[in-house]
Formats: structure tokens, C-alpha cells, sequence
């Protein structure tokens, strides 16, 4: 919820939607932005039987539990900002940042 008295939708550059083929995520996000590291990552947990998917912005490998996701990469606050978003309109509520 918005509390500056003076902030009106105008002030918001997007609005950020899931999109219909855009998963439903769970609520911790670790967020890797160095891409190797995030490949390396998404690959050890889909070794494990994690479930990959594409969001706008970047690549998501759900647990199989759908307790967590690895997400990333994001070179960039730019990026790493766009990628945040799109992850809290997808269900995730805690992000971890590597």
C-alpha cells in the first residue's frame, strides 16, 4: 500500500501482470544474477527434479514441492529490478538475492 499522499498512477512507469502462460510461483525467489551462476544453479535443482519455466525477464526452475524457485540471471539493477517484479506478480513474497 502506497502512503505518500502525493503518489498517483501517473507516477508508475509500468504495471507489472502475470501473464496467462506465466506460472503461479511460490513464495521464495533466490534471485542469481550472474548468469553462470544462475545456470549452474537452475541446473543442479532441476537435477532434482525441478521444473523449468520461462517468465518475461528471465528463467525460473520451480522445486519440485513448489516451495521455492531459482530465478535469474539479471546483469544490472535495470534488469534485476524488472525480473523482481514480474517474480512478486507470479505469487513470490520473499526474495533472496545472490
Amino acid at each position: 500500500m502506497q502512503t505518500d499522499p502525493h503518489y498517483t498512477d501517473a507516477d508508475v512507469l509500468i504495471h507489472p501482470r502475470r501473464g496467462r502462460s506465466e506460472p503461479h510461483l511460490p513464495p521464495v525467489a533466490l534471485l542469481v544474477a550472474n548468469p553462470a551462476e544462475a545456470r549452474r544453479a537452475q541446473t543442479l535443482l532441476k537435477t532434482r527434479g525441478g521444473r523449468a519455466q520461462l517468465i518475461s525477464g528471465g528463467a525460473v526452475v520451480l522445486d519440485p514441492e513448489h516451495h521455492y524457485c531459482v530465478a535469474g540471471p539479471a546483469l544490472g539493477a535495470p534488469a534485476a529490478g524488472l525480473l523482481i517484479e514480474k517474480l512478486i506478480v507470479c505469487g513470490v513474497t520473499r526474495i533472496i538475492v545472490l
